[in-house]
Order: C-alpha cells, then sequence, then structure tokens
C-alpha cells in the first residue's frame, strides 16, 4: 500500500484503488480495484463509494447496474462529496428529462 503521512488509512486505499482501475505504476487490475474502493470505503472515504458507483454506472468490470450506481452516489453525496452531489443531479436532471429550454413546474 502507498504510505504518506498526510493520508488516511481510507485514503491510501482509495488512491491505491485508483492506481490498479487505471494501471498507474502498477498493473491495470479490476478485481483488486474494486477490493480496495470497498476496503476504502469501509474506512470512511466517500471519494471510493464514488468510484464505486461510477464503474456501476459505466459498466467498469461488472454489468451497468443504474440502482446501485445511485446508492452509491447517495452514501458519498451523505458525507459532502461534491462529485457524487453532481452524479446525483445529473441523473435527476436525466430521469426527469429536465432541459434548460422549458420550465418543469407546469
Amino acid at each position: 500500500m502507498i504510505n504518506g503521512p498526510e493520508l488516511t488509512k481510507g485514503q491510501q486505499a482509495c488512491l491505491e484503488a485508483y492506481c490498479m482501475l487505471h494501471g498507474h505504476g502498477i498493473e491495470c487490475n479490476l478485481d483488486n480495484a474494486v477490493y480496495w474502493f470497498n476496503k476504502s470505503a469501509s474506512l470512511g472515504e466517500p471519494r471510493a463509494l464514488l468510484a464505486l458507483g461510477e464503474m456501476q454506472e459505466k459498466g467498469i468490470g461488472t454489468r451497468i447496474n443504474l440502482t446501485a450506481a445511485t446508492s452509491l452516489y447517495q452514501r458519498a453525496a451523505e458525507q459532502e462529496e461534491p462529485g457524487a452531489q453532481l452524479k446525483l443531479a445529473k441523473m435527476f436532471l436525466k430521469e426527469f428529462d429536465v432541459t434548460s429550454k422549458g420550465d418543469s413546474t407546469g
């Protein structure tokens, strides 16, 4: 695991998972990335939940599962993760087909 005096264990695990996911300095390994993102999330790191949600939303290493993605984004958003809050907003807008051309209030 990557060690850094200013990182929490959850942040360290999340960083390790990102490296495994994208093959930065280490062989790309989706199974190990998922393991470390889950470990990081269990240690309270909301960015890990965001990453897991993105994997579910895009079908990276799994089938697309928007319900699971939404749940993960919600958990991260509750921890004030801005990326997850943005993802939830975009999903909401897409679900209700809200556009900038009209007023959705009727």
